[in-house]
This record gives structure tokens, C-alpha cells and sequence, in this order.
């Protein structure tokens, strides 16, 4: 588990008959790998005095120790090069008896000029840790190849948080983080070069072309 330097916020939802108390602190970061190395933990900072889970945006700020979420550059395919998901981080807290049960994260890529498809997901069932009414949820190894059988060409890659809650007064819902959603949520960037496959055709083009001059 790394140290990281957490900048509070508060991000409640209230259910009108329950009196549900929970919510968010400190910063998100989504845990990824890029072109084989170790994980990196982007931050995504949210904003403070963000109460009933009203929206407000966020901030892509490091915190001096972890990068902020933002573009993962060139990816070079043929060079064996890779952008993996492993995962995400965050806190929740639950005051009053209630309870956050589950914490995901939906993700999806879309390349530049195409229609946007559905969000895929990573789901965490389970707290790493409960310290009183705070728990922590941490995944860092889902391992989901983001560039995996991807063509060249330049790619957006869109997230929102969503966790399940039960509440003492009965029933029990979804909450989202600052009510990210489809569109609204943080996102980033990275291009991809060349696809293994284009790469395979040039090599052997060029074969081709240094055996036709030496006959």
C-alpha cells in the first residue's frame, strides 16, 4: 500500500426517507501501467465542500508524490507497448448506522471520431480496511489491456465511481462521486502507434523490396 497525501472533501448523499450519511473523502486515483512498468497512481482531486453529491467537477492536480490523471502519451503497439488498468483507489464513510457495501469503477475507450459504447466496470466487494465509520477500497491488479487490439489512431478513455449503499432506515441504492456520469466524469488521453498488424506488412514490404534489388 503507498502513502499518499490526502486533501479532505465531504460528498454526502441523503436519502429523504432513510437519513442516509455517506459519502466520499480525501482523493480518487485511478492505478494503472504503461508500457510494462510498475503502477502509477493518477490522482483525481475533488472538489471540498461538495455536499448531497451535487456535482461541482474536480480537479486533475498531483499531489506532489502521484501524477495527475491527464494523457498517457504515445503508445507504440508494435513496440510491444501497453496501457493497463489495474484498478482505483478511494474512501467512503457512513455515519448513522448505514453502510457503503460496494465500491466500482466504469470505465470505456473510444477512439477519436467514434460513437461512444458502453462502460465496462471493476467492482471491489470487499473494504481493504475499516476504521470506524471510514473504510478504504483498493484494487491494483485487474490487469484489464486497455490497447489491446487497438488500431492506430488517437483514444479518450472516460470514468465515473459508483458505489452501493444500505441504509438503517431500510432500503438501500447507488450513489455516484460528484455525479459523474457518461459525460461529466474526469478522462484521459493517450494515442496508439502503429498496430502490430500494419507494423508486420511494412516489415515484409520492405522484405520484399530489398530481395526484388538484389536479383
Amino acid at each position: 500500500m503507498k502513502l499518499r497525501h490526502f486533501v479532505p472533501f465531504v460528498a454526502l448523499i441523503l436519502a429523504s426517507q432513510a437519513h442516509a450519511a455517506v459519502g466520499y473523502f480525501g482523493n480518487f486515483y485511478v492505478v494503472t501501467t504503461l508500457n510494462g512498468g510498475g503502477n502509477v497512481f493518477n490522482q483525481v482531486t475533488s472538489p471540498a465542500n461538495n455536499t448531497n453529491n451535487a456535482g461541482g467537477g474536480f480537479g486533475l492536480t498531483g499531489d506532489g508524490v502521484n501524477p495527475a490523471l491527464s494523457s498517457f502519451g504515445t503508445i507504440n503497439l508494435a513496440a510491444a507497448g501497453s496501457l493497463v488498468l489495474n484498478g482505483f483507489e478511494m474512501n467512503t464513510f457512513n455515519d448513522s448506522g448505514d453502510s457503503v457495501n460496494t465500491a466500482s469503477l466504469f470505465y470505456r475507450v473510444t477512439k477519436s471520431g467514434d460513437t461512444p459504447g458502453a462502460f465496462s466496470s471493476i467492482v471491489d466487494n470487499s473494504p481493504n480496511s475499516v476504521s470506524g465509520n471510514n473504510k478504504f477500497w483498493q484494487i491494483t491488479n485487474a490487469g484489464i489491456n486497455l490497447t489491446n487490439g487497438l488500431s492506430n489512431g488517437n483514444y479518450t478513455i472516460n470514468f465515473y465511481v459508483q458505489n452501493n449503499a444500505s441504509f438503517t432506515g431500510g432500503g438501500g441504492g447507488t450513489f455516484i462521486m460528484n455525479n459523474w456520469n457518461s459525460t461529466s466524469g474526469p478522462s484521459a488521453t493517450f494515442t496508439v502507434i502503429p498496430e502490430p498488424s500494419s507494423a508486420a506488412l511494412g516489415l515484409v514490404g520492405a522484405a520484399m523490396l530489398l530481395r526484388r534489388r538484389r536479383f
